[in-house]
């Protein structure tokens, strides 16, 4: 954190060299931006990549476009369908 203090960063797995963050919904408050920038930093650090998965094109399109105006490169994000939810 830009004051010195540590924020712990979890992710809930992984898929190959991709960590990966399922998430619910996405909100875009400050609350979801900096958990973004939080994971994007340490990401960088650490010469990775993650994934975001959404379950709906509502939640895909408003990740990309917290992603986009953050400039969060090193995160993509997929909609998922879980099986039986087609």
């Amino acid at each position: 954190m830009p004051d010195g203090t540590t924020r712990l960063v979890k992710f809930d797995g992984v898929d190959g060299n991709v960590l990966v963050d399922r998430k619910i919904s996405v909100l875009m408050t400050s609350k979801s931006k900096d958990q973004a920038l939080r994971q994007s930093e340490v990401l960088d650090q650490n010469g990775l990549t993650a994934r975001w998965e959404v379950s709906t094109q509502a939640q895909e399109n408003r990740a990309q476009k917290m992603f986009d105006e953050l400039g969060v490169k090193n995160i993509s994000v997929k909609m998922i369908r879980e099986p039986g939810n087609q």
